[in-house]
């Protein structure tokens, strides 16, 4: 997507919340710290992204779990 269209989209918030579980390549989180530094979005922006890279011996639940990705870890780190 780019970033044009990402202002026109996301121009009316004042919060914006990122969760991504692929930071890597292309990233969206790269995306919106550009435009929120250029100025072109105003809003408070905060990022939960993957810490670690997942393991390949658990369910992708546990992984993501054990990655800080559980619904309850995700509410305690953005509220």
């Amino acid at each position: 997507m780019d970033q044009l269209h990402l202002v026109e989209i996301l121009a009316s918030y004042r919060r914006l919340i990122l969760v991504d579980e692929n930071p890597a390549g292309g990233s969206l989180h790269r995306d919106l710290l550009a435009l929120l530094q250029s100025g072109k979005l105003k809003a408070e922006y905060q990022a939960v992204l993957i810490d670690k890279p997942f393991s390949e011996h658990a369910p992708r639940t546990e992984q993501l779990a054990a990655s800080g990705f559980s619904l309850e870890s995700l509410l305690a780190k953005l509220f």
